[in-house]
């Protein structure tokens, strides 16, 4: 009797100790022992060991969470290979295209397909356009005495002119049959190249004129005259050089002048002493000599 007195009050102590810790995890989780995602929610706490029942659920479990995750590896390598071959795939296909599309911009446009900015019209133009000097103008530079790099930049100036009219005719060629001058067929004529112009199709564009009537003429030889701007400084390479080409000019009319004076005067005297050394010089002089004496005889 007494011993199942005894069985019967420690069984009530335990229960009276158990109730309170099973109270406390309900509502202090942090005095409980968590688990994985596994064991998530089985409420297993400090002293407590598993049952064979809960020992083998967890193990279904855990063989049921590595089966899954074994699955999704394997469905996940498939599908990271099926991408990448998709991939692979789809870069050749792009590939082709950028190439035929490449190909297609060269044919239309070579400009834009080395990347660079589709040009206008104008710069086209600029691209294509080209200035010569002809056989005269490069005589002239050369009688200027221009050379080197100054020759170059007389050159560039009258270029910078040139490309500034081809612009506005729509020119792809300029000639400069005559440099920088003032003058020549109308004597009056301010500081102008005269130049001629082909358009793309490599035929002249053709120059007009209004006389002083008022009449328009065409121009001879679809010559032009092309003038510097108005606020455009002419540099002083050009300047120097025309300023000591007019002096060399000056300088020999001068000598060509004085020249020509002194051969006249040389062969007006070579020409009065063969008069006086001809025949007929002496019988002129010796009938003024006799017409002399004979005046003298009569007066005496």
């Amino acid at each position: 009797m007494r011993v199942s007195v005894i069985f019967t009050t420690l069984f009530a102590a335990l229960f009276v100790l158990a109730l309170p810790l099973a109270q406390r995890d309900d509502s202090e989780p942090s005095l409980s022992l968590r688990s994985d995602n596994v064991l998530s929610g089985e409420g297993i706490f400090y002293g407590r060991a598993l049952t064979e029942a809960q020992k083998a659920a967890k193990a279904a479990r855990g063989v049921t969470h590595k089966a899954v995750g074994s699955s999704r590896t394997r469905d996940q390598v498939k599908n990271d290979r099926k991408t990448k071959k998709n991939n692979r795939a789809a870069k050749v296909v792009n590939a082709k295209a950028k190439l035929e599309a490449n190909k297609a911009i060269a044919k239309a446009d070579p400009h834009k397909a080395k990347g660079l900015k589709t040009m206008t019209h104008e710069e086209k133009i600029k691209k294509k356009a080209k200035v010569e000097f002809s056989a005269g103008a490069s005589r002239r530079l050369n009688d200027m005495g221009l050379h080197g790099k100054n020759r170059k930049a007389a050159k560039k100036f009258q270029k910078k002119m040139m490309m500034n009219e081809m612009k506005k005719k729509g020119a792809t060629k300029g000639i400069v049959v005559s440099t920088l001058h003032t003058g020549g067929t109308v004597k009056e004529e301010k500081n102008h190249i005269t130049a001629q112009f082909h358009d793309a199709g490599g035929e002249y564009i053709k120059s007009s004129w209004v006389d002083k009537t008022g009449k328009t003429r065409e121009g001879e030889k679809h010559q032009h005259h092309v003038y510097p701007n108005d606020n455009a400084k002419i540099p002083s390479v050009w300047t120097n050089a025309v300023d000591a080409s007019n002096n060399r000019k000056i300088a020999a009319e001068e000598a060509k002048k004085n020249e020509k004076s002194a051969v006249a005067k040389a062969i007006g005297n070579l020409k009065k002493k063969l008069r006086i050394n001809t025949p007929e010089a002496e019988a002129k002089k010796l009938q003024r000599a006799a017409k002399k004496a004979k005046e003298a005889g009569t007066s005496s």
